[in-house]
């Protein structure tokens, strides 16, 4: 049975394996291109490839080589992406790109008689948020930051920035047929209703909202903090799911990792809306559909999650990662319900 819409012109690239490329190949091309004397280690990833690289120097950067199901294109509108905030707002953490020894961000290498992209980023240090103590400060700080990041994307375009992703909430209702693929039937029904919800309230609004380029996958696994105050937000990386969509879909992904964080009804998610709502206000029509926006992201999470580990069952812990606290925070979000889901969020925006 074929699952999802063949709509999405470049979303299968989620479907592709990730290469193996050796790592003695890794550094020869760290070499050749950038002039580096490097060792180079394996970074877990979901569809790129990522390499840890640590210069004779003592420098360490970050080696990425793209799908090769992925539109070059695509690849150099996250390239650019990043050249246009570092101007914008040169003080948000996000690593910096590191030219080749021909001048260019981005290198085409063929690797096993496929075209791919090189590109290679300095590392930031830190600790990834998922390995850190939670807090309504540092979730206030996380908003601020997103607000920060999508006010220097704002006005940014690119000729590919309307490429289409599975991971992009607006695309969520072609997913439905994959609600099959979930075996237990309360959980099924759960998922439905959340499915219903999205097209019921949130589909039919999105076209009238401020749309812009948002990085879209804003959780604690591409955010650093610093070790000694976790409070304190150090890095944002990986800017892979970038997409053109409504812009409250940056706050609803970030948003819902953070759902299931404590014990008050939303956790620690009110304290992000707020923080961001102060930098970047929200229209009314935006924040009376972010419940169901958080709640969908969430289900896109364990959907797609699901899809991809039958397809890819050696890479099962990496992909199924976040898939239990997204079960968490869905049920929870279903406890609630929308009519209080959505008044703990006005209230969040409505305050000082």
């Amino acid at each position: 049975m074929k699952h999802g819409s063949d709509q999405l012109s470049n979303a299968d690239v989620v479907a592709s394996a990730v290469s193996i490329t050796s790592l003695e190949e890794i550094e020869r091309l760290a070499h050749v291109h950038y002039g580096i004397v490097a060792q180079a280690r394996r970074l877990a990833s979901e569809r790129d490839e990522n390499f840890h690289l640590t210069a004779s120097s003592g420098e360490r950067f970050l080696l990425k080589i793209s799908n090769a199901a992925e539109d070059p294109s695509v690849t150099d509108f996250q390239t650019q992406a990043f050249r246009h905030v570092q101007k914008l707002d040169p003080t948000l953490p996000i690593p910096h790109l590191v030219m080749t020894r021909s001048e260019e961000f981005l290198q085409p290498v063929f690797l096993a008689q496929e075209l791919r992209s090189l590109r290679l980023l300095r590392y930031l240090p830190g600790t990834p948020l998922h390995e850190a103590a939670r807090s309504a400060r540092q979730t206030a700080n996380l908003g601020s930051l997103l607000a920060r990041l999508d006010l220097a994307l704002q006005d940014f375009r690119h000729p590919a920035d309307g490429y289409q992703l599975r991971w992009d909430l607006t695309h969520a209702a072609t997913l439905r047929p994959w609600l099959d693929l979930l075996e237990d039937p309360d959980r099924r029904a759960m998922a439905c209703e959340c499915l219903d919800n999205f097209e019921r309230y949130a589909l039919p609004a999105l076209p009238g909202l401020p749309w812009q380029v948002i990085h879209n996958d804003f959780q604690p696994s591409n955010v650093l903090v610093e070790p000694q105050d976790p409070d304190h937000v150090c890095g944002v990386i990986d800017f892979g799911d970038m997409v053109r969509a409504p812009r409250i879909n940056d706050l609803a992904v970030a948003a819902a990792y953070h759902v299931a964080s404590s014990g008050s009804p939303l956790g620690f998610a009110p304290d992000m809306v707020r923080a961001f709502n102060r930098i970047c206000p929200l229209q009314e029509q935006e924040v009376e559909i972010l419940f169901d926006l958080i709640a969908t992201r969430l289900l896109l999470t364990v959907v797609i999650t699901n899809w991809r580990v039958s397809l890819h069952p050696a890479n099962r812990d990496y992909i199924f990662r976040n898939a239990p606290a997204a079960w968490s925070g869905l049920e929870r979000c279903a406890v609630i319900g929308r009519a209080q889901g959505c008044e703990l969020l006005r209230q969040a925006c409505s305050s000082e």
